[in-house]
């Protein structure tokens, strides 16, 4: 059997490096869903009152030091609710998924994939985590807009999306002639975006404009 209870709030997502026990490296991000799904559309990294940056943080070192995670990434969803309290709902001992990386380094500077081969080597990895710059970034995963699976015919406005200022990562998963399925699940996504900017806003403005440049042309089955 399993028991089930919908939680209403704010969905995030907290990225953790830990080291020695502590939080080296945090990272809280404010997530979008694809329609009334739950599989993740947007990912950007949040604005939050101090206090509550702190809380989650503190929260997230917790459970890692109770799940044995002293060294190493872990990535956590939860949901803050009109009270203030964080309800995490999932937990994982690994790096994020979804482009995860890129929106850190475009955010940051810092380099989680570098600082967990650096660890599984033996080697120090706290460097790689040492940011470099405090800006906003955003990510959106691409996947088909139709609801049956299609055809990849091409991608338009590539280039145009790679030319807006702040567009830091464009990665097409899919080419021509590949099957494309229809965006409901995470394994169905077909390419990423990356934007970074002083504030939110920028980074969302040339989210925005570049997700809209860039168009993946499908042929939905049974069409000639």
């Amino acid at each position: 059997m399993i028991a089930e209870e919908f939680i209403q709030g704010r969905p995030l997502a907290v990225e953790v490096f830990m080291r020695d026990g502590r939080a080296l490296m945090t990272c809280i991000k404010d997530k979008d869903f694809v329609g009334q799904t739950f599989v993740v559309r947007r990912l950007r990294t949040a604005q939050l009152a101090p206090a509550a940056h702190h809380q989650l943080e503190a929260t997230v070192e917790r459970l890692c030091r109770a799940l044995g995670i002293a060294n190493g990434p872990a990535n956590f969803d939860v949901v803050l609710g009109a009270d203030g309290q964080p309800q995490v709902i999932e937990a994982n001992a690994r790096l994020g998924g979804d482009g995860v990386p890129r929106l850190l380094a475009a955010a940051y500077g810092v380099d989680v994939v570098r600082a967990l081969i650096a660890l599984a080597l033996g080697e120090p990895f706290g460097d790689h985590l040492t940011p470099t710059r405090a800006a906003h970034a955003a990510l959106e995963l691409i996947g088909s807009p139709h609801a049956t699976e299609g055809e990849l015919i091409t991608w338009e406005g590539v280039a145009d999306a790679r030319s807006i200022p702040g567009i830091t990562d464009i990665e097409l998963y899919a080419k021509p002639g590949d099957l494309v399925r229809p965006h409901d699940q995470s394994g169905h996504k077909i390419g990423l975006l990356v934007a970074a900017g002083p504030s939110g806003a920028d980074a969302l403005t040339a989210l925005d404009t570049a997700s809209a440049l860039l168009r993946p042309v499908i042929r939905p089955k049974g069409e000639s």
